[in-house]
């Protein structure tokens, strides 16, 4: 049986609780805080045997990189829902790409060819929705990241999804 899988950062507990105190008078069905993270590769649905291998590329790739810093830039709506757009510089585009090769070379994962977005889905828009509602982006909406994760996304209640750590990889590049 396949389970839906992708690699990403979850977002660190404090600024997670800070995002959704911001948000929670906006017409948005906002996600639960440990729901919220920034995507480093979606793959979709994996079979079990494939699995240790998704261990193997992340073990692989995060002996070569370190902690990445992620700045708020700016929030948006995409896809009917509200982000916050993050930057991690070379560091995250880097790994995203690294990922994406790696996956694209044992040939797992669903093809996108879209440029990598990094962001923060924050929740659904619900009705009509102007931009302007936004608060302004703070800094302590920023954050580091030691590790990433390989996750199982399984459908919740109302649609929310479901994460399920499978297997965290601890960033000790240099």
């Amino acid at each position: 049986m396949d389970i839906r899988t992708f690699f990403s950062f979850h977002v660190a507990e404090a600024v997670g609780n800070a995002l959704l105190t911001d948000l929670k008078a906006l017409p948005l069905k906002l996600y639960s805080s440990e729901n919220l993270h920034v995507t480093l590769r979606f793959i979709g649905d994996t079979s079990e045997s494939d699995l240790q291998t998704l261990f193997q590329i992340g073990e692989k790739i995060a002996k070569i990189h370190a902690t990445i810093s992620m700045q708020p830039l700016q929030f948006g709506i995409a896809d009917g829902r509200g982000r916050l757009f993050v930057d991690g510089g070379d560091m995250l585009r880097s790994l995203n790409q690294m990922l994406v090769s790696e996956l694209n070379a044992v040939r797992i994962g669903k093809p996108d060819n879209r440029p990598y977005t990094p962001h923060i889905t924050l929740g659904r828009v619900q009705n009509s929705f102007d931009i302007k509602l936004f608060p302004p982006v703070s800094d302590t909406y920023g954050f580091s990241m030691d590790s990433f994760g390989l996750y199982k996304s399984e459908q919740g209640k109302d649609n929310m999804g479901v994460y399920t750590l499978l297997k965290e990889f601890k960033l000790i590049g240099k």
